[in-house]
């Protein structure tokens, strides 16, 4: 398990998740522009990727739209070298009167779709699984053929863990050859329906991941910093930002610009550099085009 010093540490800001909304946190981006923006004020103060979720014209839902994710993709790649993941979760719908995130289909082509843009990474759901009050699609099929569609076009994914057995599937996929074996890990607690955020359940699904994976960590809420400062302890990368926490401290709204720079700060204080996107590209096994 050891620690790991003097390294590159990849930070991710992940800008909004699919409930982000100004309602909640004012700070929060919500148009395509303002993602574009946020996303590069958050680069300048040491990110090197984005994760994104697209919102609707409401400004508050998520939704897949492919003309929004190359907008983003393209505008922030005029501004600098960031690294763009885009959430391939489903949209929300309700099916016989039960709330689902996903689609009654074994391929969830509309989110297969997401794909065809070719961002440099996207994120990767493994379970089935009750979230809150919706359950969240992910067949079989669809994971096989996602993983199999993000080798093709050179996509790396980023597996989201929400518990032990999750870990298991995504070993079996790669060693089956539907998973791409640099498949980035992120650890994902304190999502309702998944594991809770505490130290011991972090180190507990650290220990399981298959030797030498990159692996990455977040808290939510609360447990954001335990979270943090532990996953750097244990050699991980880190994420922050307005998806999983919407406060600096107890009551106190904070934005991704200001998650960002806390974190920057930590990793230096710890003894690590904070990797640039090239620096993360390598270390991830990134192809660039």
């Amino acid at each position: 398990m050891g620690i790991s010093r003097n390294k590159p540490t990849i930070i991710t800001v992940a800008l909004s998740g699919s409930l982000g909304s100004k309602t909640r946190n004012p700070n929060t981006p919500v148009t395509n522009d303002e993602m574009i923006e946020d996303a590069y004020q958050c680069y300048l103060n040491g990110a090197s990727i984005a994760h994104i979720h697209v919102k609707a014209d409401d400004k508050e839902t998520y939704e897949i739209n492919r003309s929004s994710i190359k907008y983003i993709i393209d505008g922030l790649a005029k501004k600098c070298d960031m690294i763009v993941n885009v959430s391939t979760s489903g949209e929300e719908a309700t099916y016989q009167g039960l709330k689902i995130k996903g689609e009654i289909d074994p391929l969830q082509k509309k989110r297969l779709s997401i794909l065809d843009e070719r961002p440099e990474m996207v994120s990767y759901d493994i379970p089935t699984m009750n979230l809150g009050e919706q359950v969240f699609i992910n067949p079989r099929p669809f994971l096989r053929q996602a993983g199999l569609r993000m080798q093709e076009l050179s996509i790396l994914p980023e597996i989201e863990i929400f518990n032990l057995s999750d870990i298991h599937q995504a070993s079996q996929l790669i060693q089956q050859g539907y998973l791409a074996s640099n498949a980035n890990f992120q650890l994902c607690l304190g999502v309702e329906g998944g594991t809770p955020a505490t130290v011991k359940n972090l180190v507990f699904l650290q220990d399981a991941l298959p030797s030498g994976v990159n692996w990455s960590a977040f808290g939510i809420g609360s447990m954001h910093l335990p979270i943090m400062f532990t996953t750097l302890a244990l050699g991980g990368n880190i994420r922050v930002g307005l998806e999983d926490n919407l406060y600096y401290s107890y009551g106190q709204l904070t934005s991704n610009v200001e998650l960002v720079q806390r974190a920057a700060r930590v990793v230096k204080e710890f003894g690590n550099g904070v990797a640039t996107p090239n620096e993360a590209r390598e270390l991830l096994g990134i192809r660039q085009s």
